[in-house]
This record gives structure tokens, sequence and C-alpha cells, in this order.
């Protein structure tokens, strides 16, 4: 398994309920592939002929969307399942959400 982190440091001041957006983690990948015929690419001035080679330039840009919300005593304090599994708050009944 092969997990690609990116991080970013930074600060923002928002609304209760409003969308911060961060954007401009790019990160660039330049990679060189070279495919062929065993030995026979390998010999000096006649190898270029069994081979195969191929340059990849790709960037990716990662945007990130955060939306906070201020959770007051009234939410914390509800009871967040019944004894029969189902749930007693109406999350619709919220203001902002």
């Amino acid at each position: 398994m092969i997990i690609n982190t990116s991080e970013s440091d930074t600060r923002v001041l928002v609304e209760n309920g409003e969308t911060a957006i961060i954007a401009g983690l790019i990160r660039q990948v330049d990679s060189k592939y070279e495919s062929g015929i065993p030995v026979l690419m390998d010999i000096p001035l006649l190898g270029g002929l069994f081979k195969h080679t191929s340059d990849t330039k790709s960037s990716r840009e990662l945007v990130v969307f955060v939306t906070p919300s201020i959770v007051d005593d009234n939410y914390m304090q509800r009871e967040t399942l019944a004894a029969d599994g189902q749930v007693t708050y109406h999350p619709e009944s919220l203001s902002r959400f």
C-alpha cells in the first residue's frame, strides 16, 4: 500500500458556518520510463532500435474546504442514542446546519 501525504500549516479566521478554502498545495511529478528487449537495448549505437523511453510530467493540486461550526452546550448534552437504537435528536433543527 502506498500512501502519499501533503501537509499545510495555515491559520484563517472565518465566521461560524462559513467555508475556508486552502489551496496551492501543488505536487509536480517528473518520471522517466525505459523499456525494451533485454540485452539488445544495452548494445551501444544499436540499442536505441530496441528500446522505448517515455518522459511524463504531471501536476496535482490539493484544495481543502473546511467549514467549522460552533458546538454549544445544548448540542453537547443531547442523548445520542435511545435504548432501541433510534436517534433522539434531529440535526435539521439545529440553526446553522
